[in-house]
């Protein structure tokens, strides 16, 4: 657990979008932005989850693998309703990007990450760049590891169903694999020099709440790309295609 930790604190401000990791994000000024919000990267270290289904994946054969929390947004929300997301969103007026982050990660989940750090049973690793997302909303990833947490059922969740349909988790390897993973590009679209490569992976998880949300996610877009760059910053290691 200490190497990964270790990385993630080496790691801290590094961008998404610069060095080794250049991508199409680097293309636009933050100042083109329309908007800020920020999103929790929720890791810790736990087991497979207790249930799983036909194609089952070999990461989660691990008893101890570093794994990260998702959401499936609302399907009745007007942006990206029932799409995989990170718990997170805009930043109301005088926010910090951490003071959002923690505040969208209560009101969607119920779990108090202040309360949780300062019981030391959370800490904040990293506070990343900011990346634009497709609709040009300045978007900044805090990395926050649990570490008393080795599965959902250690949280004592109140789900905002008005914002979340599902909460499951998914192993970090997975992210630098092909297991589940297809990939295709699109026109950059407004300011864009070039075109954008869309992550995509399928996912079967095996712990979703509530249990009747399903077990099959689509995980693409922005997320999948924070995904992959902090899977390769905590496991210090390369992505097995083309970033």
């Amino acid at each position: 657990m200490s190497s990964f930790l270790d990385n993630m604190r080496a790691g801290r401000g590094r961008a998404l979008s610069s060095g080794p990791t250049a991508g199409p994000n680097q293309t636009l000024r933050l100042g083109d932005a329309r908007g800020q919000a920020a999103v929790v990267v929720p890791l810790f270290v736990g087991t497979k989850p207790g249930e799983r289904q036909a194609g089952e994946h070999d990461h989660d054969d691990a008893q101890d693998a570093l794994r990260v929390i998702l959401t499936q947004r609302a399907f009745t929300l007007r942006s990206h309703p029932g799409e995989t997301a990170f718990p997170g969103g805009r930043l109301d007026e005088s926010e910090s990007v951490v003071q959002a982050a923690m505040r969208e990660f209560h009101e969607e989940l119920g779990v108090d990450l202040h309360a949780l750090i300062g019981e030391g049973k959370a800490e904040i690793l990293a506070v990343l760049d900011p990346l634009l997302s497709k609709h040009l909303l300045s978007v900044t990833p805090i990395i926050v590891f649990l570490s008393d947490v080795r599965g959902l059922s250690d949280l004592d969740l109140r789900v905002n169903r008005d914002e979340v349909a599902a909460v499951y988790t998914a192993p970090m390897d997975l992210f630098l694999g092909r297991d589940g993973y297809e990939c295709y590009d699109v026109d950059g679209g407004e300011g864009r020099a070039q075109a954008v490569r869309v992550h995509s992976w399928t996912y079967a998880a095996g712990d979703a709440e509530p249990s009747d949300a399903g077990d099959v996610f689509r995980i693409w877009g922005l997320t999948a790309w924070i995904l992959i760059h902090v899977a390769m910053m905590a496991l210090d290691a390369e992505a097995g295609f083309d970033v």
